[in-house]
């Protein structure tokens, strides 16, 4: 029975899911190639197709990598086939990595000089603006480049940083090779040159580099700079088990530096770097075949998210929107009493997150209102919000934090805001469990009114976060809770929340 069901279901396609995400990223690059949307807004769309891109090597590649860990006879018997799969997703990539150039270069880059920006190409700044470049790098960018000279076709031991920008620079003399690091972690990607006749000149800093590599191998002859980016493996790998002396928390803090100097999932570099050098450079980095992915002349579009506004025309931008006031909140200074009334509603990112913050504001303040329980699943590293939660601490509450210590590169955040802030202040706060993930978003006021407790509760499908509220569409209701599930009593009493 069990077989035939298995050959009925193949009858149907069935995707990989690393697969089907890219398909996902290929709608974000749908937007910025879509000329109805404002030029700006298409940057944005960049910025977050390359982001994406990013966070799908160094998450779902590294996790097909661990699969290939397992030993070949069980991936058999599981119909587990990690190499096919990512050999697919390579080829889906170098796709999109095409479209995303043919948009950049043929419709973003002219339209920005349309409208009075001009992003210059590497040819430009040398033939137009070389002065400028290399004034502009001893005066700003000099003290932060580490040039090294590594050997053609051994392992170097170098150590390149995750999604950092560099350069890999041949010299006449093939033995060996340059690294530049281009510092746009410290400085600003795009750098403004002059205006000239009503144009913003702007150029990147990648460029601005290259124009002076010769002054910073002054021994050789350069011939070629390729640019080249490195992602890491960004999972923590944590122990099975947690040492009895150390909590979930403490062992996720202590793994965070793994993300730093984790195991290499791509190494993106420029499609034009000859194969022979392609072949020596994956030697002197100690790297497998599978992690070489061809890109194009520049790296890190997410920089694009920063852009420059220079102009004052507004048709560049989305129009803002203002928020829709929210019928029986707006206004009212006793959302208690609202909400007593009557469960409410409120719909983001169409009303505003204000409508939350003030609840909680009003919880910290309401000399009736006894404790105070919230999850959080991403802590902002400073808000309105989590200034109300430590007013309420101020003025006497009981506060109750769970905080999901696992909520993937807000760790460090959520662990300082949890241990190292809200503890200290005398909240009681609780980390995540080992293998389960808490992602519900919830809020709880208990408050005595004529001599009993009475339960006000938030349910949230998106993070106690203001500036993510603005983006993501998200339904959540305030509502009188006049008695909670036994079995959620219980659940409580057992984790000592109450």
């Amino acid at each position: 029975m069990y077989f035939s069901q298995v050959k009925e279901q193949t009858k149907y396609p069935i995707r990989h899911r690393d697969l089907n995400w890219l398909s996902f990223n290929d709608r974000v690059l749908q937007e910025a190639k879509d000329s109805s949307n404002p030029l700006y807004e298409r940057l944005k769309f960049i910025s977050i197709f390359s982001s994406n891109l990013d966070e799908f090597f160094r998450v779902r590649v590294s996790q097909l990598r661990q699969i290939k860990k397992v030993k070949k006879k069980l991936r058999k018997k599981l119909a587990l086939r990690p190499n096919k799969i990512l050999k697919e997703i390579l080829l889906k990539v170098n796709e999109q990595q095409e479209e995303l150039g043919s948009i950049f270069y043929e419709s973003i880059v002219p339209e920005l000089k349309e409208n009075g920006i001009q992003l210059l190409s590497y040819e430009e700044l040398i033939e137009n603006y070389s002065e400028d470049a290399q004034s502009y790098f001893n005066d700003h960018i000099k003290e932060y480049i580490k040039p090294i000279t590594i050997k053609a076709t051994t392992d170097s031991g170098v150590f390149l940083e995750n999604s950092e920008l560099y350069f890999l620079v041949t010299f006449m003399s093939e033995h060996h090779y340059g690294i530049v690091n281009i510092p746009s972690d410290k400085l600003k990607r795009f750098i403004t040159l002059k205006v000239k006749d009503g144009t913003h000149v702007i150029a990147f800093i990648d460029d601005i580099v290259k124009s002076q590599l010769q002054t910073l191998f002054q021994k050789q002859d350069v011939l070629r700079a390729y640019s080249i980016k490195l992602s890491r493996d960004a999972e923590l790998y944590l122990e099975q088990e947690v040492d009895v002396d150390q909590t979930l928390a403490d062992q996720i803090y202590e793994s965070l530096s793994q993300r730093l100097n984790g195991q290499p999932t791509r190494l993106l570099y420029d499609s034009t770097l000859p194969k022979e050098v392609r072949k020596n450079l994956r030697k002197s980095l100690g790297l497998g075949k599978i992690d070489m992915v061809a890109g194009g002349n520049y790296h890190n579009f997410d920089d694009f998210i920063k852009f420059p506004d220079l102009t004052s025309n507004k048709s560049l931008k989305a129009k803002k929107l203002e928020p829709i006031e929210h019928k029986s909140l707006h206004g009212s200074k006793d959302y208690f009493k609202v909400i007593k009334e009557k469960d409410q509603l409120v719909h983001f990112p169409y009303m505003s997150f204000d409508y939350v913050q003030n609840l909680i504001n009003q919880a910290a303040t309401d000399q009736d209102v006894l404790e105070i329980k919230i999850s959080l699943y991403r802590v902002a590293d400073h808000s309105a919000l989590t200034d109300s939660l430590l007013l309420a601490l101020e003025n006497g509450k009981k506060l109750t934090v769970f905080i999901e210590a696992k909520a993937r590169f807000d760790e460090e955040n959520n662990i300082k805001w949890g241990g190292r802030i809200f503890e200290e202040k005398g909240a009681h706060v609780i980390y995540s469990y080992p293998k389960i993930k808490v992602h519900s978003k919830v809020l709880l006021i208990l408050r005595e009114e004529k001599g009993k407790v009475q339960r006000y509760a938030y349910i949230g499908t998106g993070n106690f976060n203001a500036q993510t509220s603005k983006f993501t569409v998200i339904m959540d209701y305030l509502q009188l809770t006049i008695k909670l599930p036994k079995s959620y009593i219980e659940f409580l009493k057992y984790y000592k929340v109450i």
